[in-house]
């Protein structure tokens, strides 16, 4: 029983650094659409840039969202997205 705690406790202690690792997440007013340049800006005067084969076509300035966002080559990727009500 002991020769299997610490391999479980390994594995447990990766699984969860690696979901740190996955993303975060972020809320706030868009203040500016760049379709061309996949890119919006939100009220906290940060620049997102969309994944490739994600589209934002509904969203407009003005409209609160969620993003879930990584980091990638120090940029600030949105991986997923939602226009909050």
């Amino acid at each position: 029983m002991r020769d299997l705690v610490l391999p479980a406790a390994c594995s447990a202690s990766l699984a969860v650094s690696s979901w740190a690792y996955a993303g975060e997440t972020e809320t706030g007013i868009v203040t500016a659409i760049d379709a061309k340049a996949g890119t919006l800006t939100l009220d906290t005067g940060v620049i997102y840039h969309l994944a490739k084969g994600l589209s934002a076509p509904l969203v407009q300035p003005g409209q609160t969202v969620s993003l879930a966002w990584s980091m990638d080559n120090g940029r600030l990727v949105v991986n997923d997205l939602a226009i909050l009500r």
